[in-house]
């Protein structure tokens, strides 16, 4: 029996692999991760029930688990019947079963960013049979209560609930971000690679231009400096504003975060934009002082776009941009969201968002 305290959404991960049968009830439903989404797509045999919350509870994602042959339904709780559980059981092909008992809901707070505990229990470890039996009895209660949902009625719940995301009913505020892999103009060195091996995001120009946690206190300090690093570049004081207000912004990028990873683009650009992927936070690391490149990172969750080059007016047009020249771009949870339905519609890039 282990209890889990954080990293919850890594633990489920790490569990969903060669499963042959998956039970899940839990309340709210919105997992936004792509990497969690094809793990449970890769189940033969998943039953999901969810709360009837739908402003809590996608739809969209629920479809598309439902298109894919899996057991969906919701719990009526107009019939005094509210679902407020957090369970997931699952019998692994080697006949081994696991029970997670948890305050999670499926949702990317839940999994990463909200204080949770969890029980796992596990039969490799555990004597859990008589916990078995009474599981499976009560998972067995729980779908003879849920019933098939109507989608078409649940989108307009979902869209208008979550139009921004500071609307969500008990949820931090998601941040929205595009990043360079490449240091600013200074540094013509592209880091993807590294991005994927070490499983980071990270900022850089050049040569460690300072070792200090960028904050008001000591914005002068460090400007200048960055400044003293950056002169046998020929940039003025301005750059070093520019570098201190980016590095701010990093550190600024909390757990759940999502992140475009993309080529700059000039403003007057024909040619195709790459897009390397999508990355998610799952855990704030700020200054790595023994990296051998770039010290600021934060370890993410990366959906690999193989380098896929696009049209650079159909993203213009999605992420509302004139340009994209910084390193570092924050960008409004309405764009990342036309962002993402044009990779769904256009290009069957699915981010499950």
């Amino acid at each position: 029996m282990e209890l889990i305290t954080e990293n919850i959404g890594e633990v489920l991960l790490n569990q969903l692999q060669n499963l042959e049968e998956l039970k899940i009830a839990v309340a709210y439903f919105d997992p936004r991760s792509k990497r969690l989404l094809d793990e449970l797509e890769k189940v033969s045999n998943l039953t999901l029930i969810v709360s009837d919350d739908f402003t809590a509870v996608n739809p969209y994602t629920l479809q598309e688990l439902l298109n894919r042959g899996k057991n969906v339904k919701s719990v009526d709780s107009g019939k005094n019947n509210l679902l407020h559980s957090k369970v997931y059981y699952a019998v692994r092909k080697d006949n081994s079963y696991f029970l997670i008992v948890s305050s999670a809901n499926m949702t990317r707070n839940g999994l990463y960013n909200n204080n949770e505990a969890s029980i796992l229990l596990d039969s490799k470890i555990d004597d859990i049979k008589k916990i078995k039996d009474s599981t499976i009895k009560w998972f067995s209660e729980i779908e003879k209560k849920s019933e098939k949902m109507d989608f078409e009625s649940k989108y307009s719940i979902w869209d208008e609930r979550n139009k921004t995301s500071k609307n969500k009913p008990g949820l931090a505020e998601e941040n929205f971000w595009i990043l360079k892999t490449r240091g600013g103009g200074l540094d013509e060195f592209d880091n993807w690679s590294k991005f994927k091996e070490e499983g980071v995001v990270a900022i850089g120009w050049g040569e460690d231009l300072t070792k200090r946690t960028p904050s008001e206190e000591n914005k002068e300090k460090m400007t200048k400096e960055i400044l003293e690093n950056i002169k046998k570049y020929n940039k003025q004081k301005a750059a070093a504003s520019v570098i201190y207000s980016e590095i701010k912004a990093f550190f600024s990028m909390k757990v759940g975060d999502t992140i475009i990873i993309m080529d700059g683009i000039t403003p007057n650009q024909k040619k195709e934009v790459r897009i390397m992927g999508v990355a998610t936070v799952t855990k704030f690391i700020g200054e790595d002082s023994k990296s051998d490149w770039w010290i600021y990172k934060h370890k993410v969750e990366i959906v690999d776009f193989k380098e896929k080059y696009f049209p650079v007016n159909e993203i213009k047009e999605a992420l509302n941009l004139g340009s994209c020249m910084r390193t570092i771009h924050s960008i409004k949870s309405e764009r990342y969201r036309l962002f993402s339905n044009y990779l769904l519609t256009k290009h069957n890039i699915n981010l499950g968002y």
